[in-house]
C-alpha cells in the first residue's frame, strides 16, 4: 500500500478488532466464573422446586411447575427418580442423560459463542431424584452483540479517517512544494500556517533551508563577479529566483578587454611617451 493513510486506518482498524476481540474474550471468560456460580445455585432451587412440587401435588403439580420452567428458560424440564423414570409420564428416558453440567473452559465460550444446544442432568443432593434440561441453550445471546461491535467498529473506522486524511494532505503538500522547488520554482513555500505540530514543524523548517539555500547562492555569485560588478547594477535580478543574467562587456570596457585590459586613449599616450 503507498498511501499513508491507508496503511494508518488499516493498523487502526486491526488494533480495534484486536480489541473488541480482547473485550469480548475477557467478558466471556472472566463474567464466565461467577455466572457459573450463580447458575449453578438456580440449578440447586430448581431441583429442590421440583421435588417440594412433587412430594406436595403429585405429578400434576409437578407438570404446571415443570411448564412454568419451560416458559422461563431455554430447555425442557423433567424430573426423573434414580432409575431415570419420568415422574409425570412414566417413561424411562436414557441413561446417557445422567451428565452434569460440567464442562471446560474452552467449550463453555464456544458454547456462548455460537449459542450450542445441549442436554444434561442435575441430581438432588440425596441422589433419589434428577432434573433433566433437555436442549438447553446458553441463557446471553452473544452473537446478537456482534452486529453493535461491527457498528462501532465501522463508525469509528469513519470518524478516524480524517485523521489520516489531514497528515497525509499536508504531508502531500510539502511534498509536491519540494519537487516545484527542485524543479527551479524557487519562490515555492510550504504554506502551512494552521499546523502547530511535527508537521507544522517540517513545513517551517522546509521554507527556513530553501531561504538559506538562496542566500547561499547569491553570495558565491557576488564572490564570483567580484566587488566591482556586484555593485554596478549589471546583475539585477532579484536574490529569490536565483537566476543570473548573463554580463555583457559594453563601450569603453570591451575595448579595454579587447585589447589587454587598457584603453584606446591611454594605449596612445603610452606609445608616445615610449
Amino acid at each position: 500500500m503507498r498511501h499513508l493513510k491507508t496503511r494508518i486506518l488499516v493498523w487502526y482498524l486491526a488494533t480495534l478488532v484486536v480489541s473488541l476481540i480482547a473485550f469480548v474474550s475477557i467478558s466471556i471468560t472472566v463474567g464466565t466464573r461467577e455466572t457459573r456460580k450463580n447458575v449453578g445455585h438456580l440449578l440447586e432451587m430448581q431441583v429442590e422446586g421440583s421435588i417440594r412440587a412433587y412430594e406436595e401435588g403429585g405429578p400434576q403439580a409437578l407438570s404446571k411447575y415443570l411448564q412454568r420452567m419451560d416458559s422461563w428458560f431455554t430447555s425442557t424440564h423433567y424430573l426423573v427418580d434414580a432409575r431415570n423414570r419420568d415422574l409425570v409420564s412414566g417413561l424411562v428416558h436414557p441413561a446417557s442423560l445422567n451428565l452434569a453440567p460440567q464442562s471446560g473452559q474452552l467449550s463453555t465460550i464456544l458454547r456462548r459463542l455460537f449459542r450450542v444446544r445441549r442436554s444434561f442432568a442435575v441430581p438432588s443432593p440425596d441422589g433419589q431424584y434428577r432434573l433433566l434440561y433437555i436442549a438447553s441453550q446458553p441463557w446471553d445471546d452473544v452473537p446478537a452483540q456482534l452486529p453493535y461491535y461491527l457498528l462501532v467498529l465501522v463508525g469509528t473506522a469513519v470518524v478516524y479517517w480524517f485523521v489520516p486524511m489531514g497528515i497525509a494532505s499536508a504531508l502531500k503538500t510539502i511534498a509536491t512544494t519540494a519537487e516545484r522547488f527542485g524543479g527551479g520554482d524557487l519562490g515555492a513555500r510550504v504554506q502551512l500556517p494552521d499546523r502547530k505540530d511535527e508537521i507544522g514543524d517540517l513545513g517551517r523548517t522546509f521554507n527556513a533551508m530553501a531561504s538559506h539555500m538562496i542566500a547561499a547562492r547569491a553570495s558565491r555569485l557576488r564572490r564570483r563577479t567580484g566587488p566591482h560588478r556586484a555593485g554596478s547594477g549589471r546583475c539585477d535580478q532579484p536574490a529569490e529566483t536565483g537566476a543570473r543574467l548573463p554580463l555583457r562587456p559594453r563601450g569603453e570596457s570591451a575595448r579595454r578587454d579587447a585589447r589587454g585590459g587598457r584603453s584606446p586613449r591611454r594605449q596612445a599616450r603610452a606609445r608616445s611617451v615610449g
